[in-house]
């Protein structure tokens, strides 16, 4: 019995020996399996770090499209585009001129592109001028030769001038170009201030009456505290008119431009202007010059 006893003990303690070590053998692997998760997690963390500075660098790098509405705004040139025209008149740099040979405008005749202005104009800015044309308009009465105000991408100012060459079938070629110094803002200022005959002084309006009592045309101008004060008066003929074009201020002179307008017989007299008066507040210190140009009105 003793024996038997001690068997079952024996074999009791042997049971639980081997769940004891069951039960460490599945914690070990339970743990191991743990550790391997975590390994997995921190694989992961490591790879989705390495993914977002990827990510990051790709947004540094990669340069993104501004919408043309909201792209930074270049200095404007200034918006008086025919008081530039006259800047371009007036400089005495007269920029540089383009002759061509016969074999050269045969050669060019080849090209049929040749023939239209604005594939000529382009391509010479960008091989002579080493520029890319922003835009560009015609400036003047004439079409041929043909002159045109250009703005360049880099905000660059030039006159270009052009001539259609009708007996090398009709190609265009470019005759001169001119840019300013300075080109931000010309130094040209317009400001001036219309005026009626009562709106003057006393001595003023006894200066202008003096001029109105004539009967001829008359473009005169006085000087009085600081401010200088012009008058452009028509002939006594009631078909006789006048209307100012332009003042202008360069390098402290003067310049008026006014057109003399004749009218048939019987126009309304409401549209007759007998006299122009203007006061400019810049003193100046030379002469003022007047630029007529005569018109018919039919």
């Amino acid at each position: 019995m003793m024996r038997i006893w001690g068997f079952s003990v024996i074999s009791a303690l042997l049971v639980l020996s081997l769940l004891g070590a069951g039960f460490y053998i599945g914690t070990l692997q339970k743990e191991q399996e743990v550790a391997k998760l975590q390994q997995s997690v921190l694989r992961l963390h490591k790879m989705l770090a390495a993914v977002e500075a990827s990510a990051k660098q790709k947004e540094t790098s990669v340069p993104v499209a501004t919408p043309v509405n909201e792209q930074v705004n270049k200095p404007k040139l200034d918006a008086d585009r025919d008081g530039i025209a006259q800047a371009f008149e007036w400089t005495d740099d007269k920029g540089t001129g383009y002759t061509y040979s016969e074999e050269q405008l045969t050669a060019m005749q080849e090209d049929t592109q040749n023939r239209d202005y604005k594939h000529v104009l382009r391509r010479f800015a960008q091989q002579e001028l080493q520029k890319e044309i922003e835009s560009f308009q015609t400036v003047g009465r004439s079409l041929n030769p043909r002159r045109l105000l250009v703005v360049t991408t880099d905000n660059a100012l030039y006159e270009i001038s052009m001539k259609k060459r009708y007996t090398h079938d009709q190609i265009w070629t470019v005759e001169g170009s001119n840019t300013l110094s300075g080109i931000e803002k010309p130094n040209v200022t317009e400001l001036y201030r219309l005026l009626n005959l009562d709106e003057a002084d006393e001595e003023v309006q006894a200066w202008a009456k003096g001029l109105l009592a004539t009967p001829e045309w008359k473009s005169e101008w006085m000087r009085k505290d600081g401010k200088t004060y012009v008058m452009v008066k028509s002939s006594s003929s009631e078909s006789d008119s006048v209307e100012l074009e332009s003042v202008r201020v360069w390098v402290e002179e003067l310049y008026v431009d006014y057109q003399a307008l004749t009218y048939e017989d019987g126009a309304d007299l409401e549209i007759i202007n007998d006299y122009v008066l203007i006061e400019v507040p810049v003193e100046g210190a030379g002469d003022v010059t007047f630029r007529k140009t005569v018109f018919v009105v039919e």
